[in-house]
């Protein structure tokens, strides 16, 4: 039962597998998202990346953070502030945490560009 969970300012998601759940706050927002199998663990403050895929997209707005993220099964696109978030996945693990940007992703079939 993957869950995400992000809080506003000081970033952090994290999302855990298997019918991927998200759990969105900001001020007086909240999302809730569910998917098939996806995990990740998310935290940033000032971070900008790409990463856009086949099946999975994520748009994402913040303060100062950018994230564009590309990969063969999960799209992402993360900006915040006043957040938005579209998000579509099929089998991805990720791992992301980042103070001026740090990755780490894992998945099954992965492709990073």
């Amino acid at each position: 039962m993957t869950r995400i969970t992000y809080t506003d300012f000081m970033t952090l998601i994290t999302c855990i597998d298997f019918m991927t759940r998200i759990s969105y706050t900001h001020y007086t927002k909240r999302i809730t998202y569910t998917h098939y199998v996806t995990r990740i663990t998310y935290t940033r403050y000032m971070t900008r990346i790409t990463y856009p895929d086949f099946i999975t997209r994520i748009t994402y707005t913040n303060y100062m953070t950018r994230i564009s993220y590309t990969h063969y099964e999960t799209r992402i696109t993360y900006t915040h502030y006043m957040t938005r978030i579209s998000y579509t996945h099929y089998m991805a693990r990720i791992t992301y945490t980042d103070f001026i940007t740090r990755i780490t992703y894992t998945h099954y079939t992965t492709w990073i560009t």
